[in-house]
This record gives C-alpha cells, structure tokens and sequence, in this order.
C-alpha cells in the first residue's frame, strides 16, 4: 500500500497532533521528497499501520484523539531511524485568540509549582500577523498569568514550542 505523505482533510483542531522532524533528510535535495515517503511509511510501519504520518513544512504530523495514545506513538515513532526529535502537543485554530486559550488552558496542566518555562516559536508560514518574538511573548504572557511560573530562557525546566503552519498552530 502506497503511503500518502500530503495531508487529506486539513488539521483536526484541538486533536493531539504527534510532530516528527527528520534529521539528514532534509539535506538531500532532489531525492528529499522520496526519502520522506520513506520516511512516513517507516513510521506508518512502526505503529502497525494505524496511525498515518503525512508531510508538512518539513514535519511528518499525525493525529490522535487522545493524549495518552499520543504520548505511546511519540515514544515508538522517536526509535524509528531518521527522526530526529517528537513532540507531542495539540492542533490549534490558526489564530491568536485560539492560541493563547489553548496556551491558558494546557499550562496549568503541564507546568508543576516551582518549575519555570520558555517559548520557542517559529512560523514555517511567514504571513502570520505576528512574528516569532512576538508570539513568544504573548504566549509567555498567558502562561505566567495563569501560572504564576517565571520565563528562564537559559535552563528553563519546560519548553513551550509554538509552530505556525499554513492551517494550523502546533502548540507542543
């Protein structure tokens, strides 16, 4: 079965999403787009077929309903040789109001009493009305307001990664 590394049906908002990046993949030119089919069937493969990874601004993206399903794809698709980091977050609304809600309503989750925090936030599509800083700003904003944490950028003890895509945010 041939394995379809565009995405059918657009993001799932408020769904888990489990994000793949590829380490050397990214690096070999015109073969880059065979070696990430390769890549998402390997993970398709690892996880028995049931979670389809599909290809987008250089991440393989799939997503689950629930968390603890998610965390379980994470740890199988971070041994499948090529990937370089997983992460496991939500699909948000591409827009800032959906953002910092999503932001004020999974922090006090993921952050215990004591721990600090940074953003890292990039935008694979630049026509997001904020930039990078500015998205980590106002995320770290939401997050010390319903948290109480302090931001440390050099050791912090959580990091917060924000990716804007063309038709979503990640937020893992």
């Amino acid at each position: 079965m041939p394995c379809n590394i565009r995405r059918s049906g657009g993001p799932r908002y408020a769904s888990y999403v489990v994000s793949a990046q590829y380490a050397e993949v990214a690096f070999k030119g015109r073969k880059r787009s065979r070696y990430e089919r390769v890549l998402a069937r390997n993970l398709r493969d690892a996880l028995d077929g049931r979670f389809p990874f599909t290809v987008e601004q250089s991440r393989l993206l799939t997503y689950v309903d629930d968390l603890e399903v998610a965390r379980e794809v994470a740890a199988v698709a971070a041994k499948v040789p090529g990937v370089r980091w997983v992460g496991v977050g939500l699909s948000v609304e591409r827009d800032t109001a959906a953002l910092l809600d999503s932001v004020k309503r999974i922090a006090p989750e993921v952050l215990k009493p004591g721990e600090n925090f940074s953003v890292k936030a990039s935008r694979a599509d630049k026509s997001f009305p904020l930039n990078s800083l500015e998205i980590q700003i106002e995320v770290g904003r939401a997050i010390a307001e319903v948290t109480g944490a302090t931001v440390d950028l050099t050791e912090p003890s959580r990091r917060f990664y924000v990716v804007v895509m063309p038709s979503e945010i990640l937020l893992l």
